[in-house]
């Protein structure tokens, strides 16, 4: 639901807003709550500032010594890939998701991979 989306938003930004200032904005926790207000941003249509979001969460993870495999950054690529997508920037997608592919991923982000490199083939 839109609403639910909204509501989500608004929550997310203030607690960005917080973390930032305690914990710092490179901090684990700052750019795991930063992805979590990407994704209502991406649900509400505003595909470019998701955009923005989920990268800056996932460069601020890798500043802050998070391990380049991790599933927190696999995770933070296939949602950048995912709204690359939505952007029509295909190319842009399929390097992200090459990058991804050649990580191990647990089973959950494999399907969400495969489903993603499928998207790509087809456009």
């Amino acid at each position: 639901d839109a609403g639910d989306w909204a509501s989500s938003e608004r929550v997310h930004r203030q607690a960005v807003d917080v973390m930032e200032k305690s914990l710092g904005p490179k901090h684990l926790e700052t750019a795991t709550v930063r992805a979590r207000l990407a994704r209502a941003v991406f649900m509400r249509g505003r595909s470019d500032e998701a955009y923005s979001l989920y990268r800056r969460g996932h460069d601020d993870m890798l500043a802050g010594g998070v391990n380049p495999s991790s599933t927190v950054l696999r995770d933070a690529r296939l949602r950048i890939a995912e709204t690359l997508l939505v952007l029509k920037r295909n190319p842009e997608a399929d390097s992200v998701l090459r990058t991804v592919a050649e990580s191990t991923a647990p089973p959950a982000q494999r399907a969400l991979l495969d489903s993603l490199r499928a998207r790509v083939a087809s456009k």
